[in-house]
């Protein structure tokens, strides 16, 4: 996966992958691929962070709805076909990606939400 996403993997547990990409090209389609096609990856939360350009793409997480739900409503962005939250390195204005508050929210501030989730 790290080889396809142009990325390191920086972050492996029972709850997520996060993957940190050397560039701002979004390739999270082949998330989506490989957890349709792999059973091991099926629950698997992936947070895709691209590198930091304003205006750009800056995270993709695919996983758990709610979590999509939670992040959508916490710090803006927008589900797209229901499948991925995604998230703009940028303010939000009408109809935009962008990020609610004053800044976006950080990769560590993500992955803690992720991580200290119940699922149960």
């Amino acid at each position: 996966m790290e080889e396809k996403l142009i990325g390191k993997a920086v972050l492996v547990s029972d709850k997520l992958i996060h993957i940190k990409a050397s560039h701002n090209e979004d390739r999270s389609g082949f998330i989506s691929f490989v957890k349709s096609r792999n059973l091991n990856f099926e629950n698997t939360n992936v947070l895709y962070e691209l590198e930091t350009n304003e205006h750009a793409l800056k995270f993709v997480f695919i996983g758990d709805d709610f979590l999509m739900n939670l992040f959508l409503d916490a710090f803006g962005g927008a589900l797209l076909g229901l499948k991925f939250w995604v998230l703009y390195n940028t303010p939000k204005k009408s109809n935009s990606f962008g990020y609610s508050g004053k800044e976006a929210p950080t990769a560590d501030m993500l992955k803690s939400i992720i991580e200290n989730f119940c699922y149960e």
